[in-house]
Protein backbone atom coordinates (compact mmCIF):
# COMPACT_ATOMS: atom_id res chain seq x y z
CA UNK A 1 0.00 0.00 0.00
CA UNK A 2 1.03 3.53 -0.68
CA UNK A 3 0.11 6.87 0.22
CA UNK A 4 0.40 10.01 -1.70
CA UNK A 5 -0.23 13.79 -0.70
CA UNK A 6 -2.79 12.47 1.66
CA UNK A 7 -4.50 10.49 -0.29
CA UNK A 8 -5.69 7.10 0.85
CA UNK A 9 -3.25 4.54 0.33
CA UNK A 10 -3.65 2.03 -2.79
CA UNK A 11 -2.98 -1.07 -2.78
CA UNK A 12 0.65 -2.00 -4.53
CA UNK A 13 -0.63 -4.45 -7.38
CA UNK A 14 2.41 -6.62 -9.81
CA UNK A 15 1.49 -8.94 -11.92
CA UNK A 16 3.92 -11.24 -13.91
CA UNK A 17 3.09 -12.90 -16.97
CA UNK A 18 5.09 -16.76 -16.93
CA UNK A 19 4.66 -17.31 -20.41
CA UNK A 20 2.15 -20.27 -20.59
CA UNK A 21 -1.18 -18.53 -20.69
CA UNK A 22 -0.50 -17.91 -16.95
CA UNK A 23 0.37 -14.68 -14.85
CA UNK A 24 0.48 -14.25 -11.21
CA UNK A 25 -1.53 -11.72 -9.57
CA UNK A 26 -0.11 -9.83 -6.73
CA UNK A 27 -1.68 -7.46 -4.30
CA UNK A 28 -0.37 -6.04 -1.33
CA UNK A 29 1.48 -9.63 -0.89
CA UNK A 30 -1.37 -11.94 -1.91
CA UNK A 31 -0.67 -13.55 -4.74
CA UNK A 32 -3.23 -15.42 -7.05
CA UNK A 33 -2.52 -17.35 -10.25
CA UNK A 34 -4.87 -16.71 -13.11
CA UNK A 35 -4.87 -18.66 -16.57
CA UNK A 36 -6.65 -17.97 -19.59
CA UNK A 37 -6.40 -19.14 -22.99
CA UNK A 38 -4.08 -16.28 -24.22
CA UNK A 39 -2.32 -13.90 -23.69
CA UNK A 40 -4.78 -10.86 -24.16
CA UNK A 41 -7.41 -12.09 -22.22
CA UNK A 42 -4.51 -12.26 -19.25
CA UNK A 43 -4.13 -8.84 -19.84
CA UNK A 44 -7.63 -7.82 -19.88
CA UNK A 45 -8.50 -9.82 -16.79
CA UNK A 46 -5.39 -8.23 -14.94
CA UNK A 47 -6.56 -4.55 -16.31
CA UNK A 48 -10.43 -5.03 -14.59
CA UNK A 49 -9.38 -6.08 -11.69
CA UNK A 50 -7.03 -3.31 -11.21
CA UNK A 51 -10.42 -1.14 -12.31
CA UNK A 52 -12.09 -2.76 -9.70
CA UNK A 53 -9.21 -2.11 -7.39
CA UNK A 54 -9.08 1.95 -8.42
CA UNK A 55 -13.16 2.38 -8.28
CA UNK A 56 -12.89 0.85 -4.80
CA UNK A 57 -9.94 3.40 -3.73
CA UNK A 58 -11.44 5.70 -5.70
CA UNK A 59 -8.08 6.65 -7.15
CA UNK A 60 -5.76 5.60 -9.96
CA UNK A 61 -3.70 2.07 -9.11
CA UNK A 62 -0.62 1.45 -10.62
CA UNK A 63 0.50 -2.30 -11.67
CA UNK A 64 3.84 -2.92 -12.38
CA UNK A 65 4.19 -5.79 -15.45
CA UNK A 66 6.67 -8.33 -16.28
CA UNK A 67 6.17 -9.42 -19.33
CA UNK A 68 8.54 -11.69 -22.10
CA UNK A 69 11.40 -10.21 -19.54
CA UNK A 70 10.78 -6.23 -19.88
CA UNK A 71 8.99 -4.16 -16.96
CA UNK A 72 6.31 -1.39 -17.39
CA UNK A 73 4.26 0.21 -15.33
CA UNK A 74 0.66 0.51 -16.17
CA UNK A 75 -1.80 3.18 -14.43
CA UNK A 76 -5.59 2.21 -14.01
CA UNK A 77 -8.35 5.14 -13.25
CA UNK A 78 -11.44 4.89 -11.66
CA UNK A 79 -13.40 6.74 -14.57
CA UNK A 80 -11.79 3.61 -17.02
CA UNK A 81 -9.09 5.64 -18.60
CA UNK A 82 -5.41 4.21 -18.48
CA UNK A 83 -2.05 4.78 -19.34
CA UNK A 84 1.70 3.86 -19.19
CA UNK A 85 3.78 4.96 -17.15
CA UNK A 86 8.02 5.71 -18.05
CA UNK A 87 9.02 1.95 -17.81
CA UNK A 88 11.02 0.34 -14.80
CA UNK A 89 14.13 -2.00 -15.21
CA UNK A 90 13.73 -5.38 -16.07
CA UNK A 91 13.23 -7.84 -13.77
CA UNK A 92 15.61 -10.14 -12.89
CA UNK A 93 14.96 -13.40 -14.21
CA UNK A 94 15.16 -15.28 -10.83
CA UNK A 95 12.17 -13.05 -10.06
CA UNK A 96 9.85 -14.39 -12.51
CA UNK A 97 10.32 -17.82 -10.83
CA UNK A 98 11.04 -17.17 -7.22
CA UNK A 99 9.79 -13.10 -7.14
CA UNK A 100 10.54 -11.76 -4.02
CA UNK A 101 8.71 -8.80 -2.37
CA UNK A 102 7.80 -5.95 -4.57
CA UNK A 103 9.40 -2.35 -3.84
CA UNK A 104 6.89 0.03 -2.59
CA UNK A 105 5.79 2.48 -5.51
CA UNK A 106 7.32 6.28 -4.90
CA UNK A 107 5.81 8.26 -3.11
CA UNK A 108 4.87 11.03 -6.08
CA UNK A 109 1.39 10.37 -7.29
CA UNK A 110 0.35 7.96 -9.62
CA UNK A 111 -0.35 10.25 -12.22
CA UNK A 112 -0.96 9.31 -16.09
CA UNK A 113 2.47 9.18 -17.71
CA UNK A 114 2.49 7.33 -21.34
CA UNK A 115 6.23 6.51 -21.98
CA UNK A 116 5.29 5.80 -25.57
CA UNK A 117 3.22 8.91 -27.22
CA UNK A 118 1.14 7.92 -29.78
CA UNK A 119 3.32 7.95 -32.91
CA UNK A 120 2.86 11.31 -35.21
CA UNK A 121 1.91 9.90 -38.84
CA UNK A 122 4.46 9.72 -40.93
CA UNK A 123 4.77 11.29 -43.72
CA UNK A 124 3.79 8.62 -46.85
CA UNK A 125 2.33 8.83 -50.10
CA UNK A 126 -1.30 8.59 -48.50
CA UNK A 127 -1.31 10.60 -45.76
CA UNK A 128 -4.44 13.20 -46.75
CA UNK A 129 -6.21 9.89 -47.67
CA UNK A 130 -9.48 10.17 -45.92
CA UNK A 131 -9.65 6.59 -45.38
CA UNK A 132 -5.93 6.39 -44.05
CA UNK A 133 -6.75 9.37 -41.74
CA UNK A 134 -9.32 7.61 -40.54
CA UNK A 135 -7.68 4.01 -39.81
CA UNK A 136 -5.10 5.89 -37.94
CA UNK A 137 -7.22 7.58 -35.61
CA UNK A 138 -8.17 3.95 -34.91
CA UNK A 139 -7.17 2.54 -31.05
CA UNK A 140 -4.18 0.01 -30.76
CA UNK A 141 -5.11 -3.70 -31.72
CA UNK A 142 -2.42 -5.89 -29.94
CA UNK A 143 -0.43 -5.48 -26.74
CA UNK A 144 -0.99 -3.44 -23.60
CA UNK A 145 -2.10 -0.32 -25.81
CA UNK A 146 -5.09 -2.40 -26.78
CA UNK A 147 -6.23 -3.20 -23.85
CA UNK A 148 -5.68 -0.32 -22.26
CA UNK A 149 -7.59 1.11 -25.01
CA UNK A 150 -4.68 3.64 -25.86
CA UNK A 151 -3.89 5.13 -29.10
CA UNK A 152 -1.46 3.08 -31.42
CA UNK A 153 2.36 3.18 -30.77
CA UNK A 154 4.25 4.00 -33.31
CA UNK A 155 5.17 0.50 -33.93
CA UNK A 156 1.90 -0.41 -34.89
CA UNK A 157 0.90 3.00 -36.97
CA UNK A 158 4.15 1.62 -39.11
CA UNK A 159 2.68 -1.32 -39.47
CA UNK A 160 -0.78 -0.07 -40.55
CA UNK A 161 1.09 2.43 -42.94
CA UNK A 162 2.65 -0.52 -44.70
CA UNK A 163 -0.19 -2.69 -44.65
CA UNK A 164 -2.50 0.17 -45.89
CA UNK A 165 0.38 1.19 -48.38
CA UNK A 166 0.30 -2.73 -49.71
CA UNK A 167 -3.61 -2.03 -49.83
CA UNK A 168 -3.70 1.03 -51.70
CA UNK A 169 -0.74 -1.00 -54.11
CA UNK A 170 -3.16 -4.03 -54.80
CA UNK A 171 -5.81 -1.71 -55.35
CA UNK A 172 -4.36 0.60 -57.66
CA UNK A 173 -3.04 -2.52 -59.62
CA UNK A 174 -7.05 -4.25 -59.70
CA UNK A 175 -7.77 -0.58 -60.67
CA UNK A 176 -5.31 -0.82 -63.57
CA UNK A 177 -6.17 -4.72 -64.16
CA UNK A 178 -9.92 -3.61 -64.19
CA UNK A 179 -9.50 -0.53 -66.45
CA UNK A 180 -7.24 -2.81 -68.92
CA UNK A 181 -10.29 -5.05 -68.91
CA UNK A 182 -12.21 -2.57 -69.89
CA UNK A 183 -10.47 -0.91 -72.32
CA UNK A 184 -9.96 -4.41 -73.65
CA UNK A 185 -13.84 -5.31 -73.55
CA UNK A 186 -14.76 -2.15 -75.08
CA UNK A 187 -12.17 -2.94 -77.67
CA UNK A 188 -13.33 -6.32 -78.02
CA UNK A 189 -17.15 -4.79 -78.03
CA UNK A 190 -15.96 -2.07 -80.65
CA UNK A 191 -14.59 -4.70 -82.65
CA UNK A 192 -17.39 -7.03 -82.84
CA UNK A 193 -19.97 -4.74 -83.62
CA UNK A 194 -18.38 -3.53 -86.27
CA UNK A 195 -17.57 -7.30 -87.42
CA UNK A 196 -21.36 -7.70 -87.01
CA UNK A 197 -22.35 -4.01 -88.54
CA UNK A 198 -19.91 -5.55 -91.56
CA UNK A 199 -21.53 -8.81 -91.65
CA UNK A 200 -25.22 -7.10 -91.55
CA UNK A 201 -24.23 -5.26 -93.98
CA UNK A 202 -22.81 -7.80 -96.48
CA UNK A 203 -25.85 -9.94 -95.77
CA UNK A 204 -27.92 -7.11 -96.34
CA UNK A 205 -25.75 -6.26 -99.59
CA UNK A 206 -26.39 -9.86 -100.15
CA UNK A 207 -29.94 -9.95 -100.00
CA UNK A 208 -30.49 -7.02 -101.93
CA UNK A 209 -28.62 -8.80 -104.91
CA UNK A 210 -30.15 -11.77 -104.37
CA UNK A 211 -33.28 -9.84 -104.40
CA UNK A 212 -32.45 -8.08 -107.54
CA UNK A 213 -31.02 -11.40 -109.20
CA UNK A 214 -34.41 -12.76 -108.61
CA UNK A 215 -36.57 -10.08 -110.01
CA UNK A 216 -34.04 -10.20 -112.66
CA UNK A 217 -35.17 -13.89 -113.30
CA UNK A 218 -38.72 -13.50 -113.06
CA UNK A 219 -39.34 -10.91 -115.73
CA UNK A 220 -36.96 -13.61 -117.55
CA UNK A 221 -39.60 -16.13 -116.78
CA UNK A 222 -42.57 -14.05 -117.64
CA UNK A 223 -41.20 -13.00 -121.00
CA UNK A 224 -44.30 -13.43 -123.56
CA UNK A 225 -43.03 -15.67 -125.89
CA UNK A 226 -46.19 -14.61 -128.64
CA UNK A 227 -46.81 -17.98 -128.92
CA UNK A 228 -46.84 -21.77 -127.24
CA UNK A 229 -43.71 -22.91 -126.81
CA UNK A 230 -43.11 -26.77 -125.80
CA UNK A 231 -40.66 -27.93 -123.19
CA UNK A 232 -38.82 -31.07 -123.36
CA UNK A 233 -37.54 -33.33 -120.58
CA UNK A 234 -35.58 -35.84 -121.11
CA UNK A 235 -33.56 -38.78 -119.91
CA UNK A 236 -33.88 -42.24 -120.95
CA UNK A 237 -32.27 -43.22 -117.09
CA UNK A 238 -34.98 -44.21 -115.01
CA UNK A 239 -34.47 -42.01 -111.49
CA UNK A 240 -33.23 -39.21 -113.29
CA UNK A 241 -35.57 -37.13 -111.96
CA UNK A 242 -37.65 -36.77 -114.86
CA UNK A 243 -40.68 -36.56 -113.04
CA UNK A 244 -39.24 -34.19 -110.33
CA UNK A 245 -38.53 -31.98 -112.60
CA UNK A 246 -41.13 -31.53 -115.14
CA UNK A 247 -43.56 -30.88 -111.99
CA UNK A 248 -41.53 -28.33 -110.15
CA UNK A 249 -40.25 -26.79 -113.11
CA UNK A 250 -44.22 -26.40 -114.27
CA UNK A 251 -44.77 -25.05 -111.02
CA UNK A 252 -42.44 -22.67 -110.87
CA UNK A 253 -43.10 -21.33 -114.21
CA UNK A 254 -47.04 -21.41 -113.59
CA UNK A 255 -46.68 -19.69 -110.67
CA UNK A 256 -44.16 -16.96 -111.68
CA UNK A 257 -46.01 -16.44 -115.42
CA UNK A 258 -49.40 -16.51 -113.55
CA UNK A 259 -51.06 -19.63 -115.46
CA UNK A 260 -51.62 -20.78 -118.27
CA UNK A 261 -48.69 -23.65 -118.33
CA UNK A 262 -49.30 -27.32 -118.22
CA UNK A 263 -47.27 -30.35 -117.48
CA UNK A 264 -47.82 -33.35 -119.11
CA UNK A 265 -46.57 -37.16 -118.38
CA UNK A 266 -46.14 -38.14 -122.28
CA UNK A 267 -44.91 -41.87 -120.67
CA UNK A 268 -45.84 -43.86 -123.52
CA UNK A 269 -47.78 -46.17 -121.01
CA UNK A 270 -47.58 -45.15 -117.30
CA UNK A 271 -45.69 -42.44 -115.92
CA UNK A 272 -45.72 -41.22 -112.22
CA UNK A 273 -46.85 -37.89 -112.53
CA UNK A 274 -50.35 -38.33 -111.52
CA UNK A 275 -49.06 -39.71 -108.05
CA UNK A 276 -47.02 -37.12 -107.42
CA UNK A 277 -49.18 -34.31 -108.54
CA UNK A 278 -52.11 -32.86 -106.37
CA UNK A 279 -54.88 -34.74 -107.03
CA UNK A 280 -58.58 -33.55 -108.59
CA UNK A 281 -61.92 -34.30 -108.96
CA UNK A 282 -61.77 -36.77 -111.18
CA UNK A 283 -58.87 -39.18 -112.50
CA UNK A 284 -58.86 -39.08 -116.49
CA UNK A 285 -55.44 -38.91 -118.23
CA UNK A 286 -54.49 -38.53 -121.41
CA UNK A 287 -55.91 -41.70 -122.56
CA UNK A 288 -59.37 -40.37 -121.70
CA UNK A 289 -58.51 -37.33 -123.54
CA UNK A 290 -57.70 -39.00 -126.89
CA UNK A 291 -60.69 -41.34 -126.11
CA UNK A 292 -63.46 -39.27 -125.18
CA UNK A 293 -62.84 -35.89 -125.51
CA UNK A 294 -60.43 -35.25 -128.61
CA UNK A 295 -63.46 -34.92 -130.75
CA UNK A 296 -64.76 -31.57 -128.93
CA UNK A 297 -61.49 -29.80 -129.95
CA UNK A 298 -61.88 -31.12 -134.44
CA UNK A 299 -62.31 -26.83 -135.13
CA UNK A 300 -62.22 -23.72 -133.28
CA UNK A 301 -65.80 -23.64 -132.83
CA UNK A 302 -66.55 -26.72 -130.41
CA UNK A 303 -62.84 -26.17 -128.65
CA UNK A 304 -63.41 -24.94 -125.11
CA UNK A 305 -61.29 -25.05 -122.36
CA UNK A 306 -63.83 -26.08 -119.93
CA UNK A 307 -64.03 -29.12 -121.64
CA UNK A 308 -60.15 -29.63 -121.23
CA UNK A 309 -60.62 -29.10 -117.32
CA UNK A 310 -62.70 -32.47 -117.60
CA UNK A 311 -58.97 -33.94 -118.38
CA UNK A 312 -56.42 -31.89 -116.65
CA UNK A 313 -55.88 -31.46 -112.66
CA UNK A 314 -55.89 -28.06 -111.68
CA UNK A 315 -52.61 -27.62 -108.88
CA UNK A 316 -54.12 -24.64 -107.08
CA UNK A 317 -51.61 -22.22 -106.17
CA UNK A 318 -49.05 -23.30 -108.15
CA UNK A 319 -51.72 -21.81 -111.48
CA UNK A 320 -50.56 -25.06 -113.52
CA UNK A 321 -52.09 -28.26 -114.89
CA UNK A 322 -51.02 -31.37 -115.13
CA UNK A 323 -52.13 -34.13 -117.69
CA UNK A 324 -51.23 -37.72 -116.79
CA UNK A 325 -50.33 -40.65 -118.31
CA UNK A 326 -52.39 -43.56 -118.27
CA UNK A 327 -52.53 -45.05 -114.77
CA UNK A 328 -54.96 -48.11 -115.42
CA UNK A 329 -52.57 -51.30 -115.13
CA UNK A 330 -55.30 -53.37 -116.86
CA UNK A 331 -55.25 -51.30 -120.09
CA UNK A 332 -52.55 -51.69 -122.71
CA UNK A 333 -53.08 -48.52 -124.58
CA UNK A 334 -49.66 -46.28 -125.40
CA UNK A 335 -49.28 -43.08 -126.90
CA UNK A 336 -48.17 -43.34 -130.75
CA UNK A 337 -46.98 -40.60 -132.33
CA UNK A 338 -50.01 -39.18 -133.69
CA UNK A 339 -51.82 -39.30 -130.53
CA UNK A 340 -48.74 -37.07 -129.36
CA UNK A 341 -49.81 -34.96 -132.32
CA UNK A 342 -53.31 -34.95 -131.40
CA UNK A 343 -52.24 -33.86 -127.84
CA UNK A 344 -50.11 -31.39 -128.28
CA UNK A 345 -52.20 -29.50 -130.92
CA UNK A 346 -55.19 -29.26 -128.52
CA UNK A 347 -52.91 -28.27 -125.32
CA UNK A 348 -51.27 -25.80 -128.26
CA UNK A 349 -54.81 -24.25 -128.12
CA UNK A 350 -55.11 -23.58 -124.53
CA UNK A 351 -51.88 -23.26 -122.88
CA UNK A 352 -48.81 -21.03 -123.62
CA UNK A 353 -46.05 -23.16 -121.62
CA UNK A 354 -46.27 -26.88 -122.34
CA UNK A 355 -43.94 -29.22 -120.33
CA UNK A 356 -43.52 -32.87 -121.60
CA UNK A 357 -42.50 -35.49 -119.43
CA UNK A 358 -40.92 -38.09 -122.00
CA UNK A 359 -40.71 -41.78 -121.03
CA UNK A 360 -37.20 -44.00 -120.77
CA UNK A 361 -37.11 -45.15 -124.30
CA UNK A 362 -35.92 -42.69 -126.41
CA UNK A 363 -36.69 -45.11 -129.56
CA UNK A 364 -40.35 -44.95 -128.79
CA UNK A 365 -43.04 -43.21 -131.42
CA UNK A 366 -44.41 -41.06 -129.11
CA UNK A 367 -40.57 -39.68 -128.09
CA UNK A 368 -39.55 -39.19 -131.93
CA UNK A 369 -42.68 -36.96 -132.18
CA UNK A 370 -42.02 -35.06 -129.10
CA UNK A 371 -38.54 -34.14 -130.70
CA UNK A 372 -40.21 -32.22 -133.60
CA UNK A 373 -42.67 -30.37 -131.38
CA UNK A 374 -39.47 -29.32 -128.31
CA UNK A 375 -38.35 -25.76 -128.65
CA UNK A 376 -36.16 -26.45 -125.46
CA UNK A 377 -34.57 -29.74 -124.27
CA UNK A 378 -33.80 -29.75 -120.28
CA UNK A 379 -31.94 -32.45 -119.35
CA UNK A 380 -32.35 -33.84 -115.62
CA UNK A 381 -29.28 -36.14 -114.29
CA UNK A 382 -29.16 -37.57 -111.05
CA UNK A 383 -25.76 -36.71 -109.59
CA UNK A 384 -24.33 -40.95 -110.53
CA UNK A 385 -22.45 -41.71 -113.35
CA UNK A 386 -25.01 -44.20 -114.85
CA UNK A 387 -27.68 -41.19 -114.85
CA UNK A 388 -24.51 -39.09 -116.47
CA UNK A 389 -23.55 -41.74 -119.50
CA UNK A 390 -27.51 -42.09 -120.22
CA UNK A 391 -27.42 -38.95 -120.54
CA UNK A 392 -24.68 -38.40 -123.11
CA UNK A 393 -25.57 -41.37 -124.73
CA UNK A 394 -29.29 -39.43 -125.56
CA UNK A 395 -27.83 -35.81 -126.69
CA UNK A 396 -25.68 -38.35 -128.94
CA UNK A 397 -28.48 -39.94 -130.74
CA UNK A 398 -30.32 -36.44 -130.57
CA UNK A 399 -27.68 -34.96 -132.70
CA UNK A 400 -27.94 -37.77 -134.78
CA UNK A 401 -31.54 -37.63 -135.75
CA UNK A 402 -30.95 -33.94 -136.66
CA UNK A 403 -31.91 -31.94 -133.57
CA UNK A 404 -28.39 -30.18 -132.83
CA UNK A 405 -29.84 -26.92 -131.95
CA UNK A 406 -31.93 -28.53 -128.88
CA UNK A 407 -28.65 -30.37 -127.12
CA UNK A 408 -26.41 -27.11 -127.99
CA UNK A 409 -29.57 -25.05 -126.38
CA UNK A 410 -30.23 -27.56 -123.47
CA UNK A 411 -30.08 -26.86 -119.89
CA UNK A 412 -28.81 -29.90 -117.49
CA UNK A 413 -30.00 -29.73 -114.23
CA UNK A 414 -27.65 -31.88 -111.87
CA UNK A 415 -29.55 -33.25 -109.06
CA UNK A 416 -27.59 -34.03 -105.83
CA UNK A 417 -28.75 -37.20 -104.17
CA UNK A 418 -26.95 -36.25 -100.28
CA UNK A 419 -26.71 -33.02 -98.97
CA UNK A 420 -23.77 -30.43 -99.58
CA UNK A 421 -22.96 -28.27 -97.20
CA UNK A 422 -23.09 -24.03 -98.81
CA UNK A 423 -22.17 -20.84 -97.32
CA UNK A 424 -24.55 -18.33 -97.56
CA UNK A 425 -23.21 -17.06 -101.37
CA UNK A 426 -23.89 -20.94 -102.65
CA UNK A 427 -20.43 -22.32 -102.47
CA UNK A 428 -19.86 -25.32 -100.79
CA UNK A 429 -17.80 -25.91 -97.91
CA UNK A 430 -16.57 -29.26 -97.66
CA UNK A 431 -15.28 -31.74 -99.88
CA UNK A 432 -17.47 -35.04 -99.27
CA UNK A 433 -17.12 -37.57 -102.05
CA UNK A 434 -20.74 -36.98 -102.74
CA UNK A 435 -19.71 -33.38 -103.45
CA UNK A 436 -17.01 -34.32 -106.01
CA UNK A 437 -19.27 -37.01 -107.81
CA UNK A 438 -22.10 -33.76 -108.46
CA UNK A 439 -19.26 -31.33 -109.99
CA UNK A 440 -17.40 -34.62 -111.87
CA UNK A 441 -21.01 -35.07 -113.50
CA UNK A 442 -21.79 -31.09 -113.85
CA UNK A 443 -18.27 -30.95 -115.75
CA UNK A 444 -19.21 -33.77 -118.08
CA UNK A 445 -21.69 -31.76 -119.59
CA UNK A 446 -19.48 -28.33 -119.49
CA UNK A 447 -19.17 -27.24 -122.81
CA UNK A 448 -21.72 -29.48 -124.66
CA UNK A 449 -24.59 -27.62 -123.67
CA UNK A 450 -25.65 -24.22 -123.35
CA UNK A 451 -26.40 -24.12 -119.56
CA UNK A 452 -25.72 -26.82 -116.53
CA UNK A 453 -26.93 -25.97 -113.00
CA UNK A 454 -27.15 -27.96 -109.67
CA UNK A 455 -30.25 -28.61 -107.64
CA UNK A 456 -29.64 -29.66 -104.39
CA UNK A 457 -30.75 -32.43 -101.84
CA UNK A 458 -34.10 -31.72 -100.81
CA UNK A 459 -35.84 -33.94 -97.81
CA UNK A 460 -39.08 -33.44 -98.91
CA UNK A 461 -38.59 -35.59 -101.93
CA UNK A 462 -36.89 -38.15 -100.92
CA UNK A 463 -40.11 -40.42 -100.37
CA UNK A 464 -41.47 -40.12 -104.29
CA UNK A 465 -45.07 -39.35 -102.89
CA UNK A 466 -46.79 -36.41 -103.51
CA UNK A 467 -44.98 -32.99 -104.04
CA UNK A 468 -46.42 -30.19 -102.07
CA UNK A 469 -43.82 -27.14 -103.80
CA UNK A 470 -44.71 -24.79 -101.03
CA UNK A 471 -42.95 -27.32 -98.58
CA UNK A 472 -39.72 -27.53 -100.56
CA UNK A 473 -36.79 -25.66 -99.28
CA UNK A 474 -36.09 -22.06 -100.14
CA UNK A 475 -32.70 -23.34 -102.14
CA UNK A 476 -34.91 -25.95 -104.15
CA UNK A 477 -37.14 -23.49 -105.00
CA UNK A 478 -34.27 -21.18 -106.19
CA UNK A 479 -32.72 -23.64 -108.10
CA UNK A 480 -35.54 -24.36 -109.74
CA UNK A 481 -36.07 -20.16 -110.59
CA UNK A 482 -32.64 -20.47 -111.70
CA UNK A 483 -33.21 -23.26 -114.06
CA UNK A 484 -36.72 -21.56 -115.40
CA UNK A 485 -34.54 -18.46 -115.98
CA UNK A 486 -32.33 -20.57 -118.10
CA UNK A 487 -34.96 -22.37 -120.21
CA UNK A 488 -36.50 -18.92 -120.96
CA UNK A 489 -33.49 -17.30 -121.80
CA UNK A 490 -32.54 -19.86 -124.54
CA UNK A 491 -36.29 -19.87 -125.51
CA UNK A 492 -35.69 -15.66 -126.47
CA UNK A 493 -32.41 -16.79 -128.12
CA UNK A 494 -33.52 -19.60 -130.04
CA UNK A 495 -37.46 -18.31 -130.38
CA UNK A 496 -37.48 -14.58 -130.88
CA UNK A 497 -34.66 -13.44 -132.80
CA UNK A 498 -35.38 -11.22 -135.30
CA UNK A 499 -36.77 -13.57 -138.10
CA UNK A 500 -36.55 -16.58 -136.55
CA UNK A 501 -39.12 -18.97 -135.26
CA UNK A 502 -39.17 -21.97 -133.70
CA UNK A 503 -40.57 -24.07 -136.18
CA UNK A 504 -37.29 -22.93 -138.54
CA UNK A 505 -35.02 -25.49 -136.62
CA UNK A 506 -37.90 -28.06 -135.79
Amino acid sequence: MFTTNNQPATPDVSAVFLGNGTVRLSIDGDTTSLQAGSEEELRSEVVARAHRLAQSHNAPVRVRVIEGGNTMLVDVNPDGSNGVANSAPAAPAVAAQQPDPLPTAPAEPPAVVEDEKPAAEPAFEWVDDPEWQQLAKEPASTGWRSVLKLPAGKAEIEQRQQEFAQQMREAEERRQREERQRREAAEQRRIQEQQEAEELSRKQALAERRQAHKSKLTRTIQTNFQGTRTILVANPKGGARKTTTTYILGAMIGSTRGGSTIAWDANETMGTLGERARDDRHHRTVVDLLEDGAQHFLDIDSARVGVLDAYVRNQGDCHFDVLASDENPNRQDQIDAEGFRKVHDILSHFYRMILVDTGNNIRAAHFTEAQKHADQLVIPVAASHDSKNRALDMMAAFSAAGYDHLVAHAVVLVHETEPIERDDEGNPISNQPHELTAAEIASAFENRVRTVLPVPYDPKLKDGGEIDYFQLSPDTISAYREAAAAVSDALIDRTLQPGRHADDET
